[in-house]
């Protein structure tokens, strides 16, 4: 029997030696992965400030934007490994992109956000009056506002999972950080903000074309539901018009005032992209009289809503707040409430509002003929009288689900995309005890 003693010592000894060698050559494989998506993520100390415009391109490109919303499916090793072992650019990736975001973010001007300025100077951060000084000037933009609550929220998440303490990050105060939340979510702050406003104008407007030809093929935007020169081109959604700010959208907020008709569609212009248009001589005069029914249009930026964002909260049952955010409190349903983007708690508001309109044109020339893919359509007009009657129609609503991977909770949409995941206390996705154990958020995932 004594022999068999040192030959189960070496089988054992070639298990472990195995099973060190897999997870060495998983490591190297996930770092390989990642090295494809070095330059997505950048370390704003190494670079100047006048670098920043061509590092956050890259940061914003479809390639960078794609990895950082699924990294699991372009770094699937990565993934493989055990969280002890996981390397630190897939830990810290959520921190890193929160980072980013506030770094490029550019206010409603398109000018870079005096918050990111911090970054740049952080030897002045002991410096209590310009630091007061930078945050109250980020109050007056929404865009910028937006940005650091979202830094801030993954900040006091990463401090209190000890994240900066273990891969030497600088010391995060999670209380000064929570009170500095307070502070930037409050109407003190976001009252500051540059409010939009639309009028609606009477005029007359006559235009002669002759032999006029335009052919034109729109570029699209590389950021999902931004537009502009600055994001590459049009809206994805060829139906939607590019606002003044560069977001993507329907109401009259995109469609009226500052409509950018070259990234878009906007109401004094319907221009179709690819369409060859040939006008000559004609009269016409017409009366029409219409009622029509409009159905809100759904925001364009995750749980933001009202005029600035386009539209109503994209969860039916959720109310709009004073200051354009999604949720359910008596922040949002009480005082101040918007009640044409949600539910308030003083209103039954349906989903469809009736307008309305009466246009008389006299004296205008047109006669069409428009060529699209060398077909030939003669159009004649004619006045007609439409009436459209709504009718109000019960909807059940799922429960939403988070539009940031890995992440759950009001703060970010909704709950896990796995329905199997529970939400942790802190807003994150996952199985263990840590997530579905105390703090665990019942109403976005399961808990034990």
């Amino acid at each position: 029997m004594k022999f068999f003693k040192p030959i189960l010592s070496l089988f054992t000894a070639s298990l472990v030696y195995s099973a060190t060698t897999n997870k060495d050559q998983l490591i190297q494989k996930c770092k390989t992965e990642l090295k494809e998506y070095s330059s997505c993520i950048f370390d704003y100390k190494k670079i100047a400030s006048s670098e920043l415009d061509s590092y956050c391109n890259i940061f914003k490109s479809s390639k960078c934007q794609k990895f950082i919303s699924s990294p699991k499916s372009y770094t699937p090793s990565c993934f493989s490994l055990s969280d002890d072992v996981r390397v630190e650019d897939i830990i810290l990736l959520s921190y890193k992109k929160d980072l980013m975001n506030m770094i490029c973010q550019k206010d409603e001007k398109g000018n870079k956000c005096p918050y990111s300025d911090i970054f740049f100077n952080e030897s002045k951060v002991s410096n209590v009056s310009y630091v007061k000084d930078i945050v109250t000037k980020n109050c007056n933009s929404y865009a910028c506002t937006n940005a650091y609550i979202n830094l801030l929220k993954t900040q006091i998440s990463t401090g209190k999972d000890g994240l900066d303490v273990k891969y030497g990050l600088s010391k995060i105060d999670v209380y000064s950080l929570q009170e500095m939340l307070k502070y930037i979510s409050s109407s003190k702050c976001l009252g500051k903000a540059q409010k939009s406003t639309s009028t609606t104008k009477k005029s007359t407007t006559t235009t002669t074309t002759t032999n006029a030809t335009t052919t034109q093929k729109k570029s699209t935007s590389t950021v999902s539901g931004r537009c502009g020169a600055e994001f590459g081109g049009a809206c994805a959604n060829s139906s939607y018009c590019c606002s003044k700010y560069g977001y993507c959208g329907s109401s009259e907020a995109h469609c009226g005032t500052g409509c950018q008709s070259q990234f878009g569609k906007c109401n004094n212009n319907n221009n179709n992209p690819n369409t060859t248009t040939t006008t000559k001589k004609s009269t016409t005069t017409k009366k029409v009289t219409t009622s029509t029914t409009q159905k809100k249009s759904t925001s364009t930026v995750a749980n933001r809503c009202g005029a600035e964002f386009g539209g109503a909260c994209a969860n039916s049952s959720y109310c709009c707040s004073k200051y354009g955010y999604c949720g359910t409190s008596e922040a949002h349903c009480g005082t101040g409430c918007q009640s044409q983007f949600g539910k308030c708690n003083n209103s039954n508001s349906n989903n469809t509002t009736t307008k309305k309109s009466t246009t008389t044109t006299k004296k205008s020339t047109a006669s069409t003929k428009k060529t699209t893919k060398k077909s030939t359509t003669n159009s004649k007009k004619t006045t007609k009288k439409s009436t459209t009657t709504t009718k109000k129609s019960n909807t059940t609503s799922k429960r939403a689900t988070a539009t940031v991977s890995g992440r759950c909770g009001t703060a970010y949409g909704g709950a896990c995309a796995n329905s199997s995941y529970c939400c942790s206390k802190y807003g994150y996705c996952g199985t263990t005890e840590a997530h579905c154990g105390t703090g665990c958020q019942k109403a976005f995932g399961v808990c034990h």
